[in-house]
């Protein structure tokens, strides 16, 4: 491998290459075998160069969600080290955006999980403070504090649930090798999507009562007519 990369070698084999093209010697076999692997690398190289700025450009915005998602629950990460002005401003911003499911009280919530986060760590009984969304919901189950910051456990729980990845395309790719294989290979679309739904949801779809479903199915298709009684 050292000597293949050697100048030594590259400059041998253009000189071959050379001596091909003007004397037309028994090497000329030798000659297109290098040429034609000149040529593959040279596609190669224009397809990179082709996805190079696609994929600056997608990871770029994937780059963005993740900063935008981040700055929402940032505050989770730092809880006791947040002045309150900021601390209400975000518990603002924060009932804004989950509207649905966070109340405004929120805001007094946070104000009051900091103040007994910092006094944990007065006195002599000194505890380890949460320190991240994981560990402060955990704590929060752990002391049955629940019912105290409801809406703090609300946030907790959809930060710790969000789907934020790049391995679902790469799930679906491998879901996709165990649905279409041998025997299902003239399958159309809209099937294999359903069925690799169905199996990367498996946990989901074994919770599921098929009963209704199928008798629904079958009273749909049924052929039977219904004749009068006379």
């Amino acid at each position: 491998m050292i000597h293949e990369n050697s100048t030594n070698h590259k400059s041998n084999l253009l000189l071959i290459k050379v001596r091909g093209r003007k004397l037309g010697r028994i090497d000329k076999g030798l000659t297109e075998a290098i040429e034609e692997e000149m040529s593959y690398w040279q596609n190669v190289l224009r397809r990179v160069v082709v996805v190079i700025p696609k994929l600056t450009a997608e990871m770029g915005c994937r780059c963005q969600a993740y900063i935008g998602t981040l700055e929402q629950f940032d505050v989770l990460f730092h809880l006791k080290d947040v002045n309150v002005t900021e601390l209400k401003e975000t518990g603002l911003t924060i009932s804004k955006a989950f509207f649905h499911d966070i109340e405004n009280d929120i805001i007094e919530e946070l104000v009051h999980l900091q103040c007994h986060l910092k006094s944990l760590n007065l006195g002599s009984n000194r505890v380890a403070i949460p320190e991240n969304p994981r560990t402060l919901l955990k704590w929060l189950k752990e002391k049955e504090l629940q019912d105290i910051y409801p809406n703090v456990e609300i946030l907790l729980r959809i930060f710790n649930t969000l789907p934020i990845s790049n391995t679902s395309a790469e799930r679906s790719f491998s879901v996709l090798k165990r649905i279409k294989n041998l025997y299902r290979t003239s399958i159309i679309q809209e099937r294999v999507s359903g069925l690799a739904l169905l199996c990367i949801e498996g946990e989901f779809t074994r919770r599921i009562s098929f009963e209704e479903t199928i008798k629904s199915f079958a009273i749909a298709k049924s052929r039977k007519k219904a004749f009068l009684k006379l």
